[in-house]
Order: C-alpha cells, then sequence, then structure tokens
C-alpha cells in the first residue's frame, strides 16, 4: 500500500535526486560545445592548410578590440605560430568534452575543461563577453555537482563502485 500511495517516481528518490535539476543544464552545454566542434570541423578548421587555420587566428586577432597583454602572449602568440595545432586541439577539445558532457562520462573533467575554455573566450572576446561568461559559469557548476551521476556514465561507474581518477 505505501507503494501504491508513493507521489515521487523511484528514480527521483534517490541520493542523487538533487543532481536531476541540472541535467537540463548539462545536455544544454554539452550540446552546444558539441555543435560549436561539429560546425569547426565542417567549416575546415581541419584542412591540412596552414594557412587557412592562420587566417582565422588573425581574423580572431583583429576581432578582438584591446586584449589583455598575457592574453596576447599566453594565447594569441602561441595560436599564430602553430595555426594548426591550434585548431586541432580547439576542434577536438570541443567535440570530445561536449559528448563527454553530454553522455556524463568524467563530467568533473569535462565540465571543467569547457568552464575553462569558455573562461578563455570570455576573457579574449568583446563582443560575446555575457554569453561566454554564462557558459563558464555552467561549466564550472556541473564540475562542482558532478552532475554525470545522475543519468549519466558516471552513475554506472559509481553503482558499480569502479575507482575512476578525477571524479
Amino acid at each position: 500500500m505505501a507503494d501504491e500511495t508513493r507521489r515521487v517516481p523511484q528514480f527521483l528518490s534517490g541520493p542523487t535526486a538533487p543532481l536531476a535539476v541540472l541535467l537540463p543544464m548539462r545536455l544544454f552545454v554539452g550540446y552546444v560545445w558539441l555543435q560549436a566542434g561539429v560546425i569547426k570541423f565542417y567549416d575546415g578548421w581541419l584542412s591540412g592548410s596552414v594557412e587557412g587555420a592562420r587566417r582565422l587566428v588573425e581574423d580572431y586577432r583583429a576581432a578582438l578590440q584591446h586584449p589583455p597583454e598575457w592574453y596576447n602572449s599566453l594565447v594569441l602568440e602561441p595560436a599564430a605560430q602553430n595555426p594548426l595545432v591550434t585548431a586541432w586541439i580547439i576542434v577536438g577539445a570541443e567535440i570530445l568534452f561536449g559528448i563527454m558532457t553530454l553522455a556524463g562520462a568524467v563530467t568533473r573533467v569535462a565540465a571543467t575543461a569547457l568552464g575553462i575554455m569558455a573562461l578563455l573566450w570570455y576573457l579574449g572576446e568583446t563582443a560575446a563577453r555575457t554569453e561566454a561568461l554564462a557558459f563558464a559559469l555552467m561549466g564550472f557548476t556541473l564540475a562542482i555537482s558532478a552532475s554525470g551521476r545522475y543519468l549519466g556514465v558516471d552513475a554506472i561507474f559509481k553503482a558499480r563502485n569502479m575507482q575512476v581518477p578525477l571524479f
């Protein structure tokens, strides 16, 4: 009789129930970053042309109005010196960490990486600062909460008592 009168579904009443609130945010953040990586892939960022990748880096640098000097020396200069490697890192990270966040797999690592990428975007970009800051905060929120433990691969690892580092 107690089961018949239960109003809360079983999957919303366990120890990971508070993480259910973060499921839409996790799916949204993962989808947006995965979509950004796929768009860059189809736009030809990895076409193998060093000149094409160099042009993309120079266009980004020209779009920045007044980047801080440390941002210029730590981010933009290495990107200009190795544009093809930078393109591979950006596209690969967006696709890999987007998929990991969507699946809830090692979510703390994936969401932290996405938060750092969004923070770098926030520090460099002047036109989309509000959007970049929002994605940085969402990434760090997902990382702190370990949101993959609700309907994700992390929940499977936790249920089987598997020890995965950094999660």
